[in-house]
């Protein structure tokens, strides 16, 4: 597979590493390129004022303050390492956003992050984007909730020192996102806009959408997969479960098979066509040897096999050796 698939469980694992650990197995098996888990010390990332997003309401009713339903769902320093060995164990990558900047330090320093991705929530988090336009490392930057305005400082910020590989994201944070709202142009927009590789964070409930966005250019695709969807959790609604994710991939296969390449190349069907249907020149009448070719002599005619309409007029006057008949196909080598 071209396309660069993220399987993003996120907190799903619900804080158990076992859980977690049980996602790279199965994981790994069905295709994906990445696994992406979440890091942080709630502590760091929630100030007395948090509050629940309402698509959370579920969590609001079990947990007083976002900072407790964090508590219960992040995982530990070390088991990141778990995970990330693992991950190499099963021979996929491991991708992990962090939500504070000693946290993204840690991952740095103590596991391989093929990437950097930054959340949509942390597109302007400048403490942790001022440590990763430090860093020799590739980086995806998911773009939901941003305006181009926001898009642009922190693509600017991040080039600060010198020009990162950035994969812009196209995403709407609404969990789920409704089709009708995923808006897929804007792979194509973003593209022109800002001259970077674009991908797609999705969102909705569907297997189709990411294939789709094949087609407008996405060159990364971030989906959501859990085991069950009706776990407690802020983003288990919003995934796919692990036979849909296959499906999902599936189609991403067959998307770019139609989509195929910028080269243009020729099947051994379509040429055996192209020889059938196109018209190559042929006599109107017997031709004799030592006549000169007139106009009069010669018209167009199926197959394509024979000298092509292209040099019509190269043809003309030119002396016959051997006798062509009529409505035969006049080839180089009756001519001198």
């Amino acid at each position: 597979m071209k396309t660069y698939v993220i399987a993003e469980v996120g907190p799903n694992h619900n804080g158990d590493i076992k859980i977690a650990l049980e996602y790279i197995k199965v994981l790994s098996k069905i295709g994906c390129s990445a696994i992406k888990f979440q890091h942080g010390k709630p502590s760091r990332i929630f100030s007395n004022q948090s509050f629940f997003p309402k698509y959370q309401k579920r969590l609001s009713n079990n947990f007083a303050k976002p900072i407790l339903a964090a508590k219960k769902r992040l995982l530990k320093n070390s088991d990141q390492v778990k995970l990330f060995n693992e991950c190499k164990k099963y021979k996929v990558d491991y991708l992990c956003s962090a939500f504070d900047l000693q946290s993204i330090k840690f991952l740095n320093e103590n596991t391989r992050l093929k990437y950097f991705k930054i959340p949509s929530g942390e597109i302007l988090s400048l403490d942790t984007l001022d440590y990763i336009r430090h860093q020799d490392k590739p980086i995806i930057l998911s773009t939901g909730m941003a305006t181009e305005k926001e898009i642009r400082f922190s693509i600017d910020y991040l080039n600060y020192f010198n020009r990162k590989q950035i994969t812009l994201l196209h995403c709407i944070s609404s969990y789920p996102t409704k089709e009708n709202e995923i808006n897929l142009q804007r792979i194509s927009i973003l593209k022109e806009k800002f001259n970077l590789n674009v991908g797609l964070s999705d969102h909705t409930s569907s297997t189709d959408i990411p294939a789709y966005s094949i087609y407008a250019g996405a060159k990364i695709i971030e989906k959501h997969v859990t085991f069950n969807k009706n776990d407690d959790g802020p983003d288990h609604k919003a995934s796919l479960e692990i036979e849909e994710f296959k499906i999902m991939l599936d189609k991403i296969k067959k998307a770019e098979k139609i989509f195929g390449g910028i080269k243009r190349t020729f099947k051994v069907s379509e040429t055996n066509v192209k020889k059938s249907s196109r018209k190559s020149i042929t006599a109107t009448k017997d031709i004799n040897k030592g006549q000169l070719i007139k106009k009069s002599m010669i018209t167009l005619k199926r197959p394509g096999t024979g000298i092509s309409p292209i040099f019509y007029e190269s043809l003309l006057n030119k002396t016959v050796k051997h006798k062509i008949k009529k409505n035969d196909l006049i080839l180089w080598k009756h001519l001198k």
